[in-house]
């Protein structure tokens, strides 16, 4: 298997049997490909290339810049990218619309080891923008594991009621006392009081 993906490699790398170019215009780039290669590595690619629009030699990208989308062509070949603090939500987005899911899988992963540099603020930011399923999976996850920290930051006090039920009801909700736990849920409570008190109502009918 590793003289074939060698193999698979250098045919990138020489241009050998290249049957499809990818136009990007931020900033403009043609990225040259093989149908066959990106078809086995992303269910995007493989229902592309059946569409009228894969048929055509040239195809036009938008939405994604030139260099992130060359990163992920290369890993369909290599199985390797490199994710930084600096690029994983450059990254992350358009794995998630590609369909790259080793990838995408990686830039979450890699959040949550380097959440320190990363932040919180920017994380939430990150999975609102996104709409990725994995990526709010692990949040909530990170949420019941650092319930303390988490309650310190603004984002907190918007949580729903659902959420917040959810993470409260977890046999892993990591606090020191219940005694913080109460007084993180009245805080959150306070900060719209008019609006959850109507909220909690509801769904105690």
């Amino acid at each position: 298997m590793e003289k074939v993906m060698f193999e698979i490699y250098q045919h990138f790398d020489d241009q050998g049997l290249i049957d499809v170019t990818f136009k990007l215009s931020n900033p403009t780039a043609l990225i040259t490909a093989h149908r066959l290669i990106l078809s086995a590595t992303s269910p995007y690619f493989k229902q592309l290339f059946k569409s009228e629009k894969g048929i055509c030699p040239l195809i036009e990208i938008r939405d994604i810049d030139s260099e992130t989308f060359e990163r992920l062509i290369m890993f369909c070949y290599t199985g390797k990218t490199l994710v930084t603090v600096e690029n994983v939500d450059r990254m992350l987005k358009p794995a998630l619309v590609l369909q790259v899911d080793d990838v995408l899988a990686q830039c979450v992963d890699f959040l949550f080891e380097h959440m320190n540099d990363y932040t919180l603020k920017r994380a939430y930011t990150l999975e609102r923008e996104a709409q990725c399923a994995l990526l709010s999976e692990k949040m909530l996850e990170y949420e019941i594991k650092n319930f303390t920290s988490v309650t310190e930051s603004a984002e907190f006090l918007n949580f729903e009621t659902a959420k917040l039920q959810t993470i409260l009801e977890s046999d892993d909700l990591n606090v020191t006392t219940e005694k913080c736990a109460f007084a993180a849920v009245q805080g959150w409570y306070e900060h719209g009081a008019t609006v959850r008190k109507q909220a909690l109502f509801r769904e105690c009918m």
